[in-house]
């Protein structure tokens, strides 16, 4: 008995570490604004099939005019 729980242990850690490591490799650590994480995890869902075509343009337009925005925002506040 002390067979399986060591075998179900040693599989377990093993998923845990091939999570990790899956993670560690995603790159949505774009830039310090929400909205280049955004445009990057937009970019992440279509190169994985599960965004269309049309919904992936239609998103990232959306993602791009808001960055622009607060890109034009914090201009605005620097020459204040």
């Amino acid at each position: 008995m002390w067979m399986f729980w060591l075998a179900a242990g040693m599989a377990a850690t093993l998923a845990g570490i091939v999570v990790l490591w899956r993670a560690r490799g995603t790159g949505f650590a774009v830039g310090g604004s929400p909205d280049a994480r955004q445009i990057a995890e937009l970019d992440a869902l279509h190169g994985r099939g599960l965004l269309d075509d049309d919904a992936w343009r239609v998103a990232r337009a959306e993602a791009g005019r808001r960055f622009l925005a607060s890109e034009d925002d914090a201009g605005a506040r620097r020459r204040i």
